[in-house]
């Protein structure tokens, strides 16, 4: 499958980063075959969402905890840039409204338990290959890091959800404005931009159309399970 997509998600959700869940051990599995095929001149964008990013600094640390304890649970809060983001795709090439936007309004949506401190992404030297865009704030005033980027390669790093601004209903808490849906969305722009540079393709018309989410049906599940989801996708 990752010799025929364009790009890769690590999506958000409940689960171990670790070799513990099928979710870490696919995280691991693909984030190396990523890395291999950048190293073959094969580039594939990443985006790594919440968990996900939490993922993908725990993986390039080399399967080293980054993960401090943060209380940062159904909120809505403003970005805070640090040196160097003006270098960036990700926050360097956007506009100045959508800057303004994620800096001085509560624009980006937040639901996660753990984080990354400053203080670790350095000692993990995981500053050496990525760059620390923004960092944000939990309810006890613990700064930890909202965005990262690496320095060569399209690899995006949110531990905010985008995706909510644009999809989720269950929390009031998600901002819906058309200012922070907008940020949103420049977010997914970016990232299918860089997927379109990559030339990957299916075998054949069948084999890709097998493999699109089309063939399943989403389940409402925001009343259903009291869930922070509105649709969920259940695979036996």
């Amino acid at each position: 499958m990752i010799n025929s997509i364009n790009g890769l998600v690590f999506p958000g959700g409940s689960a171990s980063i670790t070799q513990r869940s099928g979710y870490g051990r696919a995280g691991r599995l693909l984030y190396d075959l990523l890395l291999q095929k950048a190293a073959n001149g094969t580039i594939l964008p990443l985006f790594a969402t919440c968990l996900g990013f939490e993922m993908l600094m725990y993986l390039h640390a080399n399967n080293t905890n980054p993960l401090t304890s943060c209380k940062a649970q159904n909120r809505s809060d403003p970005l805070y840039l640090q040196t160097g983001w003006e270098l960036s795709e990700l926050l360097g090439e956007a506009p100045e409204h959508i800057l303004q936007t994620l800096t001085t309004t509560n624009a980006t949506s937040n639901f996660h338990k753990f984080c990354v401190t400053p203080e670790t992404f350095r000692e993990l030297g995981l500053d050496g290959d990525f760059l620390m865009l923004s960092t944000s704030h939990d309810s006890d005033g613990i700064e930890y890091v909202a965005n990262v980027e690496h320095r060569e390669l399209p690899l995006f790093g949110f531990q905010w959800h985008p995706e909510k601004n644009l999809y989720e209903w269950s929390f009031s808490s998600i901002p819906h404005t058309r200012d922070a849906i907008e940020a949103a969305q420049f977010m997914a722009n970016l990232f299918v931009d860089k997927a379109r540079r990559n030339n990957q393709t299916f075998g054949s018309e069948e084999e890709e159309a097998a493999a699109l989410i089309y063939n399943y049906s989403p389940t409402y599940v925001s009343q259903l399970y009291r869930s922070s989801f509105q649709q969920c996708y259940f695979f036996e």
